[in-house]
């Protein structure tokens, strides 16, 4: 079994460090990444409707990055503010925004991000 099978259909949100970064984004072809911090206040407002969507589209991973102790992959990323979300289509970057989305605006996301057709070369972050 691959890490893409494992991450597909939980319908929760996974944790993801530098070491498995590249193959959650890679190995699946919808992925949302969630860059938050503890003590981070908005990241407090969007982390139930981030775990919301992961409960409602298992069809997306949805990895979350802790930006205190993901510090290589946060700087490798470009994530200064939080929260940052980040989407991936087979492996490249396609939407990256800092900021919090409303579940309205969440489930737009998930709709586009099912919908988008990328014809780019995968960026250099992965």
């Amino acid at each position: 079994m691959t890490y893409a099978l494992l991450l597909m259909g939980t319908g929760s949100t996974r944790d993801l460090t530098a070491a498995d970064f590249r193959q959650a984004v890679r190995g699946n072809e919808n992925v949302f990444v969630y860059f938050w911090a503890p003590l981070c206040q908005p990241c407090d407002v969007f982390t139930p409707t981030y775990e919301t969507s992961a409960q409602n589209c298992p069809d997306i991973v949805h990895g979350k990055v802790n930006f205190e102790t993901e510090k290589e992959l946060v700087e490798t990323a470009g994530v200064t503010l939080l929260p940052t979300l980040m989407a991936f289509k087979k492996g490249a970057l396609v939407f990256k925004q800092p900021g919090i989305a409303n579940p309205r605006v969440m489930a737009e996301l998930v709709k586009q991000l099912r919908a988008y057709r990328h014809q780019q070369t995968t960026p250099s972050l992965l």
